[in-house]
């Protein structure tokens, strides 16, 4: 009787260790792509008043770091022997003062602008190969603690032509870390799940000088794909 269970449960005992090399081969092959970057936090919310006319600067109201209320006079402009005063739109903190008392100004230069700092993104510039990588709706990492520390919520369909690159723009989760405006974070981009031939430490790289090339590096591991010869 034992010899026929042993018969019989045999051939399953194989079958199980066949699935569970081929899965875990599988899994060892297998490695998702993180796409090294940085992003910089800025406000969502910014108010810059401008010049509607040509005159002097007669007052400021604030200085730099002021926390400022709707509705108050940030600056008087002296206009043809009358003052006009600006009014601010958005309660915040003042980020820049543009002029200086006494200075002459024209229609259309700026003025003061203000900084609603509760409400804040990330931005994050890349070039146009890199772009192609990246989507909507992918997780952004810290690349220290490989959290998840918000989404990619929106990306230029252009590059823009002053710095050559695609901006992405990040939705932020910041689990209890306050992030400072103009602070910039080592970062990276969650990617696809690529098949390898073979997935090494990244520390173990020097001994596959030969035989091998790097598909791409993610994290603290590197996906290496056999060379043909």
């Amino acid at each position: 009787m034992n010899q026929k269970i042993i018969k019989y449960f045999k051939p399953l005992f194989f079958l199980f260790i066949m699935i569970f090399f081929i899965s875990d081969k599988a899994k060892a092959d297998s490695l998702r792509e993180l796409i090294p970057s940085y992003g910089v936090i800025k406000p969502k919310f910014v108010s810059t008043q401008v010049s509607i006319g040509s005159g002097i600067v007669h007052k400021i109201r604030y200085k730099l770091g002021d926390k400022v209320r709707r509705g108050r006079i940030l600056i008087s402009i002296i206009e043809r022997e009358t003052i006009r005063n600006y009014r601010n739109t958005l309660k915040g903190t003042v980020a820049k003062i543009h002029v200086t008392p006494g200075a002459a100004i024209s229609a259309g230069m700026p003025l003061v602008t203000i900084v609603n700092s509760n409400k804040k993104y990330m931005e994050i510039a890349f070039s146009p190969d890199e772009s192609k990588k990246v989507r909507k709706g992918l997780s952004v990492l810290s690349q220290n603690k490989k959290s998840i520390i918000g989404t990619i919520n929106r990306l230029s369909p252009i590059v823009d032509p002053d710095t050559g690159t695609v901006l992405s723009f990040v939705n932020l989760e910041s689990h209890g870390t306050p992030y400072r405006i103009g602070e910039v974070l080592p970062i990276f981009i969650e990617g696809k799940v690529k098949n390898c031939q073979k997935v090494i430490p990244l520390k173990e790289l020097g001994l596959y000088t030969t035989g091998y090339k790097v598909k791409f590096i993610s994290g603290d591991k590197a996906c290496l794909e056999e060379i043909l010869l």
